[in-house]
């Protein structure tokens, strides 16, 4: 079964959300694909991959 592409109106919505700080697994669940489709569609697209500890909504808890 092939997968549907993932949309030019989709990467657009995903680097906008990724932009405003959530993941690529949480831009996959709104965009209903997955988070490893969101990352390459972000990496193909240039945009800068943020580390897992440069999460802006990460809190630290103690």
């Amino acid at each position: 079964m092939r997968r549907k592409p993932f949309r030019d109106e989709q990467i657009e919505l995903a680097v906008e959300l990724y932009g405003e700080g959530l993941s690529v697994m949480e831009v996959g669940r709104r965009l209903g694909v997955s988070g490893s489709t969101v990352n390459n569609a972000l990496l193909r697209n240039n945009v800068a991959m943020r580390k897992p500890w440069e999460h802006p909504l990460h809190r630290t808890v103690k």
